[in-house]
């Protein structure tokens, strides 16, 4: 601060006890520093907390509005906590833990009035859990507290009355099953000798990934070294050829750090066996011993390996203690990051996450494509200004491959005023149809943009689906295919798309959308597995709706079907709509399966009232358009938060009961078709395909039989 000061990015020192200081300047100070606290990279966490602890009126004032630049409303308390704790270490002094609690229970209280009767049992419920932390994730407890003695120590609290005991199980577990931690090893170390260390770096021997380079050069030296968040190396073995240009890879691309030679490079080069056995090896050190197997590391970033070889099992050691600690800190950042966004004002969040995406993730969209900040970034939704080329990268994906790029715009559009007696006029006349027997009379915000015959519009999206089906009609042989058949809610598409983007854009993303996606997933087999499918995870989910709608006659093909082609759009509002749409483009289908589950919670009770009334009733209530004040999108997606592990257990259900057509679509990719074998006879799966990979390691065993069998004809024959 002192730096700062001196160099007028702050004003110069004022004490409160000067006579004379406007007491508003004083304000402007306490506020830009700690915005500067809250903001600023690359700060120490010890001494941001010592600083927040500090004692004095001028201190106060920065610890104030610290705080206040959460929004605490509607947040669990644990997750509040954790929010306001990960960017900073709580000092050790009990009088400046004091302070800074202090300050946070008022906030929280003040955001939260309903939940404890006063800010001193959040006060006192915030020290209990940091207690509580200690006692879970200390190695040096040997006996921990469990939850009835947790509930029991907090009796009372709350001017005398006890907490609510669900809060205090939630919260238990929650501290349980997650420690709140905001330090590393690492942090500590942060002395010039270190940083000059790393920055020099080291030699390792650098084992080829590939297998064809396997055989020509299985391995080479390189010079690794830190510069920066960047991890650097260059080949040594290419000197006096030609100048070898480095290789610069983001530290936080590092997702796991593998010590031992435990990968399949090491394999293929038979380093496992070399590191128990006495064969002679270009691997092996001057001295002719085989390394210890300490000296080999794996870096895994993007589903490859850097497999290195250090000279010692010592610099091993240290190599690999500090790539772990680069992971942990990777971690404990992308969780304060999340907690962080869910604790700013969504206007702020907004403005920064609008930046971020232009400048940071757009222009590097392949490399940040599956990074956690941007996942984490596209879960809150997508600012509207960045909304359409986000979507045009993704379906770009679909069209072009993993590497396509952005969809570019399709100019081939049928015009307003075709020739009297053409096809085109037919194609402009039923498309005009066709759109006002899809837009529910109910949707006041879809209403207004397409019903008027004048709007711009409507003339837009007819124009979009009268040149879909005539490319469709010159596609096939006989000019008998119809769009209806192939994307029945094509027009409800069209309205969305044609809201963020240009038609010529909006048209290319329709034809991708139908070609790949599953708006155009209307052969029977996808139509018979869905029906069944979703009837098998209503059956497990919500057992109670699932009976009421198999009485009244009402199956997924009523309902759910029409939500899936549609993307849920006529069911919520246009805001709502377009951040289910933004996370249906980062997790596929699988998102729309979880939403549409979590409408179902919420309406399950008026829905099993009127299967009461037989069939009409009940579909009239599930097709009714959500009222936005009564379900609103923060209370969505937070519902979808809490039963996110549920997803595992249904897609369980459905792994054992009823198959997934492998060569027909992937619940977890964007993409309806599934991507074919690459040259060398792998396949090259998308992020999402590796979720899948990932959960299927819990679906080995099948100890039912398989509900029912779906034949799929794929490019592959039958599967």
């Amino acid at each position: 601060l002192k730096f700062m000061r001196a160099r007028k990015l702050l004003e110069p020192e004022l004490a409160p006890s000067n006579e004379g200081v406007d007491p508003s300047l004083l304000e402007d100070d306490a506020r830009a520093i700690a915005t500067f606290l809250h903001h600023s990279k690359g700060l120490s966490k010890r001494v941001i907390g010592d600083f927040l602890g500090e004692p004095g009126e001028h201190a106060n004032q920065v610890r104030l509005f610290y705080t206040r630049a959460y929004d605490f409303e509607g947040m669990p308390f644990v997750d509040a906590l954790r929010a306001y704790l990960t960017p900073f270490r709580l000092p050790g002094e009990a009088q400046k833990i004091d302070r800074i609690m202090n300050c946070y229970s008022a906030r929280y209280h003040e955001a939260n009035p309903a939940v404890f009767s006063c800010e001193d049992t959040a006060y006192v419920l915030a020290f209990s859990l940091i207690m509580l932390n200690t006692d879970q994730h200390s190695t040096n407890v040997t006996r921990k507290m469990t939850e009835v003695e947790f509930i029991r120590n907090n009796r009372g609290i709350d001017r005398g009355q006890n907490v609510q005991e669900h809060i205090l199980s939630a919260a238990y577990h929650d501290i349980r099953r997650t420690e709140i931690k905001t330090t590393t090893e690492f942090d500590e170390l942060s002395q010039h000798e270190l940083i000059s260390w790393l920055a020099h770096g080291s030699v390792f021997i650098k084992f080829t990934h590939g297998r064809v380079g396997a055989f020509k050069t299985p391995h080479h030296e390189i010079k690794l070294w830190i510069s920066a968040d960047k991890l650097c190396y260059r080949n040594l073995s290419k000197r006096g050829k030609a100048a070898v240009p480095e290789k610069q890879l983001p530290l936080s691309f590092i997702t796991e750090v593998i010590v031992g030679a435990k990968s399949s490079v090491f394999r293929r080069h038979g380093v496992a066996r070399q590191s128990t056995q006495d064969s002679s090896s270009v691997a092996q050190g001057e001295t002719g011993e085989v390394p210890s197997d300490r000296a080999y590391i794996s870096l895994v970033m993007n589903q490859r390996t850097l497999d290195l070889q250090a000279g010692t099992p010592e610099l091993g050691d240290f190599w690999g203690r500090y790539f772990k600690q680069v992971v942990e800190r990777s971690r404990l950042e992308a969780t304060a990051r999340g907690l962080a966004l869910r604790a700013q004002p969504r206007e702020r969040l907004m403005e920064l996450a609008t930046k971020e995406w232009s400048t940071n993730i757009l222009p590097n969209w392949t490399e940040m494509r599956h990074a956690e900040q941007t996942r984490l970034l596209w879960w809150e939704g997508i600012p509207s200004s960045e909304r359409g080329r986000v979507w045009l990268c993704v379906l770009g994906e679909t069209e072009k491959g993993e590497k396509g790029g952005e969809l570019s715009a399709d100019a081939n559009l049928v015009g307003g005023r075709a020739k009297a007696g053409s096809k085109e006029e037919e194609a402009v006349r039923t498309a005009g149809e066709w759109l006002d027997e899809q837009l529910p009379s109910e949707h006041a915000e879809l209403s207004q943009l397409y019903a008027a015959a004048n709007s711009p519009f409507r003339s837009d999206a007819v124009s979009l689906l009268a040149s879909l089906q005539l490319q469709l009609q010159g596609l096939s042989q006989h000019g008998k295919v119809h769009i209806r058949e192939c994307a029945p809610t094509a027009p409800l598409i069209a309205g969305m798309l044609l809201i963020h983007l240009e038609p010529p854009l909006a048209y290319a993303a329709l034809k991708a959308l139908v070609k790949h996606h599953v708006p155009g997933a209307t052969d029977p087999e996808a139509v018979h597995w869905r029906n069944i499918g979703f009837t098998l995870v209503l059956e497990q989910e919500l057992p109670s709706l699932a009976q009421a709608l198999a009485s009244a006659g009402v199956t997924p093909l009523d309902y759910f079907l029409p939500w899936l082609h549609s993307l849920l759009v006529p069911l919520f509002c246009i805001e709502t709509a377009s951040r289910l749409w933004d996370c249906y483009m980062r997790d596929g289908e699988v998102f729309v399966w979880r939403a549409a589950l979590q409408l179902l919670r919420r309406r399950a009770g008026e829905v099993i009232a009127a299967c009461a009334e037989g069939k009409e009733a009940a579909l009239a209530k599930l097709m009714k358009p959500v009222d936005p004040a009564v379900l609103t999108e923060k209370v969505l997606f937070k519902g979808m938060q809490e039963n996110e592990d549920s997803v595992v257990q249904w897609l369980h259900v459905l792994n054992q009961r009823l198959p997934l057509p492998e060569q027909c679509w992937d619940l977890f990719a964007n993409s309806y078709d599934s991507d074919p074998p690459g040259d060398d006879g792998q396949a090259h799966y998308s992020e999402g395909q590796r979720k899948q990979s990932r959960l299927s390691k819990l679906f080995t065993r099948r100890p039912q039989e398989p509900l029912a069998t779906v034949e799929v004809t794929g490019g592959h024959g039958p599967s």
